[in-house]
């Protein structure tokens, strides 16, 4: 992500993504790691210049996880699910994680947009924890450069329905594959704990969550975790 921002403060063109064929110490959020071995997943940091206001980028994180979930499903893995804010799940275990950053060039208007996207495409089980899955274990394996070109051609149409306001069915349909809509979930974000019912999400990504009194809060960051936490054990890590 960090060369992909360097290109694109030289000028880089929109859709100009940076490869890299192992990963060792990616970043995830909060500072997590994303690893991978040699020529088993897409690692790859895809460039942008949204016409919208930085202020409206919020959701991009998970409309781009629609483009990655149609992706593996085009690559016969499923059912596929959005776990807010930013995963992709496949039978309830992790196959994709994404991390949006913006950015802003001094003398230009639009913000620059870094995406960077970890799907496992033909990484073996013994390389994955026990709760994230690929391509290859749920599909059989597939070859990276035809994964690669479907799933940055879907990257470019999300961002140019985003674009044109014509996002809604974007919307819909992540609103049909959200990952525990309707359940009891609970958000940690540092020392600030929440639970309730995970009502959807808000227009800026925002995840709306109802309270046991029936108010509606807005949770603009965490880690989501399915169900209540039991009282007495320590937050998720």
């Amino acid at each position: 992500m960090e060369i992909a921002g360097e290109l694109a403060r030289l000028g880089a063109p929109a859709g100009a993504t940076v490869l890299a064929s192992s990963q060792s110490s990616g970043r995830g959020r909060t500072g997590r790691a994303w690893t991978a071995p040699p020529g088993s997943s897409i690692l790859m940091s895809f460039i942008a210049y949204p016409l919208r206001d930085r202020t409206e980028l919020g959701a991009l994180s998970l409309l781009f996880g629609l483009a990655v979930a149609d992706t593996v499903g085009t690559f016969g893995a499923g059912p596929t699910a959005i776990k807010w804010p930013n995963d992709v799940l496949v039978n309830g275990r992790k196959i994709a994680g994404i991390l949006v950053t913006t950015r802003v060039r001094q003398g230009c208007r639009r913000p620059t947009l870094i995406t960077g996207i970890g799907l496992n495409v033909n990484t073996q089980a013994s390389d994955l924890p026990e709760q994230a899955t690929s391509i290859a274990i749920e599909a059989g394996p597939q070859p990276l450069d035809e994964v690669l070109v479907v799933l940055c051609g879907l990257l470019t149409s999300t961002l140019r329905l985003f674009d044109q306001g014509a996002e809604e069915e974007l919307r819909r349909r992540l609103e049909a594959q959200l990952a525990y809509k309707d359940e009891m979930v609970t958000i940690e974000d540092g020392l600030t704990t929440v639970t309730g019912l995970f009502r959807g999400v808000a227009a800026n990504g925002a995840l709306i969550l109802e309270s046991a009194t029936g108010e509606f809060v807005r949770v603009v960051a965490g880690d989501l975790t399915r169900g209540p936490r039991p009282l007495g054990l320590p937050p998720a890590t």
